[in-house]
């Protein structure tokens, strides 16, 4: 989405600014809005490796690298970050 985002009554609302490829009745400039509970942060393996979940990745990237790697064995996970 393009800025400006807002939210309102507890929702957020912006405008499309590119087509998406799966939202087949959606198009660039169209407003689209939508609720936290709405938001899906999907993950998959794809040749053992672990793709997307971009909020983990977010959050091991501000962890110590140490720490870090505890997480990435203890979780099973393997990032390409």
């Amino acid at each position: 989405m393009s800025l400006p985002r807002v939210w309102v009554d507890e929702r957020f609302v912006g405008q499309l600014n590119n087509t998406p490829r799966s939202a087949m009745s959606l198009k660039t400039g169209d407003t689209v809005s939508f609720s936290k509970n709405e938001i899906v942060d999907r993950m998959y393996m794809d040749a053992g490796k672990l793709k997307g979940n971009y909020s983990a990745r977010a959050i091991l990237k501000s962890v110590p690298p140490k720490d870090r790697k505890v997480l990435l064995l203890r979780f099973g996970l393997d990032f390409d970050f």
